[in-house]
């Protein structure tokens, strides 16, 4: 099993263990529901808290892929207010 470097996405990482279990074939099936699942969830954040949600969601996963905690927990923050803005 090799070593995965920092970066690696979700869909690559089921990608890979996919290939390794099938003796080296990849289930496209699999990785097309990962990217669908993430395109939905980044239009219903998109639809219900607009372009500051989007913003709010970028700045969280750059900050979780790039391992930088100031980003990631901007994004959160912004993520958080958007959730709870109107029980405040």
């Amino acid at each position: 099993m090799k070593a995965y470097q920092a970066g690696t996405t979700l869909v690559e990482l089921v990608a890979n263990s996919l290939k390794m279990a099938e003796g080296g074939t990849i289930m496209p099936a699999v990785a097309l529901l990962a990217a669908v699942f993430a395109v939905t969830i980044e239009q219903v954040v998109q639809w219900k808290y607009g372009t500051l949600g989007i913003i709010g969601l970028l700045l969280l996963t750059v900050g979780v892929k790039a391992k930088n905690t100031t980003c990631s927990s901007i994004g959160a923050v912004v993520l958080a207010l958007m959730v709870t803005g109107p029980a405040l």
